[in-house]
């Protein structure tokens, strides 16, 4: 197993230390609006969390901006084309990893400051419910940024994935959401979509390069899997080279099919395991409720469309009625979720105080 270098593994372990205090750091905001208090201490503790993980963030920065850049030795470059690019490959693919670390690093400490900041003027204003949100923010921006740095370090460095408890269901929720619409702003629902050309291939081609272009322009892009972020970039700088060079037939074929593939592969995202695990619950308590326990009504209300929404980009049978209520009846929920139900299988027991049926979706 490969082993980290002495500073590179400081940065890590200064990382675990802070999801460490995170995690112990306990934080809830009251679910109604009454008079309410927040411990200076508390205050204290998270305003010392998110500076130090700021802190952390421009040292990881600092440390990765000054990685070499790409060098081949002579004697790599002596010993024939086929080796001389298999290493510039190499070097060039370990590049990109290292400029990811960086400017996610780079992201994270932007928004961490902007969440300190933002603390510090409601403790001066002396404005209470302000200062909940923004400690608040700062336990969730410090937590999500520490994991995803830590994990992109590992992956850059070839080390295995550890699982950490901190993970955010919300977050990733919304990444399935996004890769959902990004997979059918690229397929557009065409089956034989691998086999376009001319004129449709460059305009649909066209339409990709916005889509990514929009997509790194979200606030959860620095936050998704490195290896789809290197992936996104290489597509985005390969149409783009399409582009400029003239748009050849045979070249958009193959780059095509594999921006296809690509957006296809997205949708495995639905097996990691906290979303699994938040399907399987969320799947059997709707079907319960709609289907079991009677009342489904002919249309859907706001409120069952609220509840289905985080399954948006589980599945696309299910999506076409989600984002287009209008022209479904409720009873269309039926089919997609009894057929959901049997490939996510039995539902995990329910501890007594995460009834779905009884809790917030009730």
């Amino acid at each position: 197993m490969k082993t980290l270098t002495d500073s590179k593994q400081v940065l890590m372990d200064r990382a675990g230390e802070l999801l460490d205090l995170a995690r112990e750091t306990d934080f809830v905001i009251p679910d109604d609006t009454g008079y309410f208090s927040i411990e200076d201490e508390v205050v204290r503790q998270v305003r010392a969390l998110v500076r130090q993980s700021a802190d952390l963030m421009r040292d990881v920065m600092e440390h990765y901006d000054a990685e070499s850049p790409v060098h081949v030795p002579n004697e790599v470059a002596a010993g024939g084309d086929e080796d001389f690019l298999r290493e510039i490959g190499a070097q060039i693919s370990a590049k990109l990893a290292v400029e990811e670390v960086s400017g996610l690093a780079f992201v994270s400490r932007g928004q961490l400051l902007d969440t300190l900041s933002a603390l510090d003027h409601a403790v001066t204003g002396r404005e209470i419910w302000k200062v909940a949100s923004h400690v608040d923010a700062g336990l969730r921006r410090a937590g999500r940024a520490l994991v995803a740095v830590e994990s992109a370090i590992r992956e850059c460095e070839g080390l295995p994935a550890v699982y950490r408890p901190w993970q955010n269901l919300d977050d990733s929720l919304e990444v399935r959401r996004v890769y959902g619409e990004f997979r059918r702003a690229v397929l557009g629902g065409d089956d034989e979509s691998e086999e376009l050309r001319g004129e449709e291939l460059g305009e649909r081609l066209h339409d990709a390069a916005g889509q990514i272009a929009e997509l790194r322009r979200l606030d959860i892009y620095p936050y998704l899997r490195i290896d789809d972020r290197l992936e996104i970039r290489r597509l985005q700088k390969r149409i783009h080279a399409w582009i400029e060079e003239g748009g050849d037939a045979e070249a958009g074929g193959r780059l095509w099919s594999d921006l296809v593939a690509f957006a296809r592969l997205l949708s495995a995202i639905n097996h990691r395991q906290e979303i699994r695990e938040h399907d399987r619950l969320a799947v059997n308590g709707l079907y319960q409720r709609f289907f079991e326990h009677g009342g489904m009504p002919e249309r859907l209300t706001p409120d069952q469309l609220s509840w289905l929404e985080p399954l948006q980009g589980l599945d696309d049978e299910l999506d076409v009625i989600l984002l287009d209520p209008g022209r479904h009846r409720g009873a269309d929920l039926k089919a997609p979720l009894a057929r959901l139900r049997r490939e996510l299988g039995r539902p995990f027991e329910r501890p007594p105080h995460a009834d779905f049926l009884s809790s917030a979706h009730g």
